[in-house]
């Protein structure tokens, strides 16, 4: 600092030379505290080499994004690939904090460079008065985006055409033709588009339409290949070359409502159920179920508020079932990677920008045991843990139908999820015998994941041993995108610990996660979060090993509810660490049970060359 002091720099020069510095070191600092986090669970997982170690409570992972502020991870993002505006729909009302908030969350959006395009829903053939209301409105929006410093343009003709006169015949205005030109000219000049879902019939009288209707028309348009076309980044003068691009295929949706994320519906209000809330969606294997689940609780509204919802309960129902359709009928029109993000106008600016960037769930994503979509009779002859063939009966340890408050999905559910993520998903198969899931593909599943030679025969003679004695269930997602093996291994010198009164002498078997995969070409797509969640539905209980030095060890660490880090063997470049999770409160492991547990993994062969 003394040398430039005594430099011959000016004053403005040095006080820019010395902002510079210390932005450097902050970024510096933010790194290494990443760093220094990062290789706190490194240092769990390898630094018992003479004894066991047993951990409960884990340190809590900071996200990478942490290290960088939201500017720079869209900067990232955006440095080398072509970018795809986001499409917002929301339902403005009188209510004068919704437009705060609204417009807080656009102008941070724009600020940091994320092109967006906004749709405000009208109802179909609103009268004059009603007309120019939903007009006003937009302006007021338009004015609190540039209030929090974004530009923005009201749009509210020249986009929809009608075939039909409002109030003719009793009919409602159908849409016929789309425009986006003026669309596309905001997005060109830097500018976020506030388009009005109201348009023009073919005498050219002026009318509104169906918000949904029309924002699924303008989805539909932009997948057309003519329409998909590049749109040149905005703040280039002639003569200079793009450093960005504006794509028009979207596959991007957000979905403003009162609410957060959505619920899950209940027929009988749970203090345990009517406070989940939903953080991921597979709609391809749960929005049926969901929605005949959100019908029946419509069904079930109770004036008298006697264990049934009330009509408060039934409008939060209808908001969540319309914005459940809503979100299944944009991506079912998008392609597979697309997601859509349901949320409050409240939602903090820079949450509502990650959770696109992110495209993971808010919280760990576990369905209520009351709302998974799974054949309990794969695991289960009965609801007493008991299974028999022919080698007899035995028990499986942590099966069990567990009440309300046991529910995984409500355990420690003290932060509830601030948005909903959805994806159109895969189709989920359980199978329970190997004959009848596809071993050559499954095969390659592993070996792909894993990036290693399966011993095939063996693996195959170890399963099939397996399946005769004891059981298997095998969770295929997608076509074969992803896949976990669980088997049920049988703890060979005392039985586990379960209430006093209960002397059982029939055997147990532990349920351990075998395997574990996604394709590399599927990663990034919610794949594992699927898997993860059946599997839970399936084993209140489970254990698993993992290699020390795994790179998926952090992913395993926020799972599991205790670990075992076992001796380095003489020889082994890493150490087994032993992770288990429960959701059984009377099938814990401890201190005590680590013998029996640790027989487990202990006895698994190698499957890998």
């Amino acid at each position: 600092m003394k040398e430039l002091v005594s430099s011959n720099l000016g004053k403005s020069e040095l006080k820019s030379l010395v902002k510079q510095i210390h932005s450097s070191q902050a970024i510096l600092a933010e790194k290494l505290k990443y760093v220094t986090t990062h290789k706190t669970h490194q240092k769990m997982a390898t630094e018992a080499q003479d004894e066991s170690v047993v951990g409960y409570k884990k340190p809590q992972l900071e996200e990478k994004n942490v290290a960088l502020s939201v500017s720079r991870v869209v900067a990232q993002v955006f440095k080398e690939n072509s970018s795809s505006p986001i499409l917002i729909y929301t339902e403005l009302g009188t209510e004068r904090d919704k437009f705060e908030k609204i417009g807080r969350t656009i102008g941070f959006m724009h600020r940091v460079g994320i092109a967006a395009v906004v749709f405000v829903a009208t109802k179909p053939g609103l009268s004059g008065q009603e007309t120019k209301d939903m007009t006003e409105c937009l302006y007021k929006l338009v004015e609190k985006i540039e209030n929090a410093g974004g530009e923005a343009q009201p749009i509210t003709h020249g986009v929809f055409k009608a075939t039909v006169d409002p109030g003719q015949n009793g009919d409602t205005a159908t849409i016929l033709d789309i425009s986006t030109e003026s669309i596309k000219n905001c997005l060109a000049r830097g500018i976020v588009p506030i388009v009005l879902t109201a348009g023009t019939t073919h005498d050219l009288k002026y009318t509104t339409f169906d918000g949904t209707e029309a924002f699924l028309s303008v989805i539909k348009h932009f997948q057309d290949p003519a329409t998909s076309k590049q749109i040149n980044d905005v703040g280039n003068t002639a003569g200079e070359s793009s450093s960005r691009y504006l794509r028009m295929n979207i596959n991007r949706i957000l979905i403003f409502r009162k609410d957060f994320a959505l619920k899950y519906p209940v027929s009988r209000p749970s203090k345990y159920e009517r406070s989940k809330r939903i953080s991921f969606i597979n709609l391809k294997d749960e929005f049926e179920l969901l929605s005949q689940k959100y019908a029946a609780q419509l069904n079930s509204v109770d004036l008298d508020n006697h264990n049934n919802i009330t009509k408060s309960d039934a409008t939060n129902t209808q908001s969540d079932l319309k914005s459940l359709r809503l979100a299944n009928a944009c991506l079912a029109l998008l392609p597979p990677t697309s997601s859509c993000v349901i949320t409050s106008a409240s939602i903090d600016p820079s949450t509502a920008v990650k959770s696109f960037f992110a495209e993971k769930p808010s919280q760990m994503y576990l369905e209520p045991y009351s709302q998974a979509n799974i054949n309990r009779n794969l695991i289960s002859s009965s609801q007493h843990n008991e299974k028999s063939n022919t080698m007899g009966t035995y028990r499986v340890f942590g099966l069990h139908n567990p009440p309300e408050k046991d529910d995984p999905s409500v355990i420690d559910d003290s932060t509830p999820a601030k948005y909903t993520l959805l994806r159109s998903g895969f189709s989920v198969t359980f199978y329970d015998s190997l004959t009848t899931v596809d071993l050559d593909r499954l095969f390659e599943l592993l070996e792909a994941s894993f990036g290693k030679k399966l011993d095939r025969e063996g693996y195959t003679n170890r399963l099939k041993e397996l399946e005769r004695t004891s059981g298997i269930s095998i969770i295929v997602v997608g076509d074969y995108l992803g896949a976990s093996i669980i088997t049920l291994e049988q703890c060979k010198n005392t039985h586990p610990p379960l209430s006093p009164e209960q002397s059982i002498k029939a055997p147990y078997f532990y349920p351990y996660l075998d395997k574990f995969a996604v394709s590399p070409k599927a990663q990034g797509t919610g794949i594992a979060d699927i898997l993860w969640n059946k599997m839970v539905q399936l084993y209140p209980f489970c254990l698993w090993r993992s290699r020390s030095n795994n790179p998926v060890n952090p992913w395993y660490f926020a799972r599991s509810h205790g670990h075992f880090v076992q001796p380095r063997l003489s020889g082994m470049s890493y150490s087994w660490v032993c992770f288990w999770y429960s959701y059984n409160p009377i099938c814990s492991i401890d201190t005590t049970t680590a013998s029996d547990f640790l027989q487990v993994p202990n006895s698994i062969p190698a499957s890998f060359y």
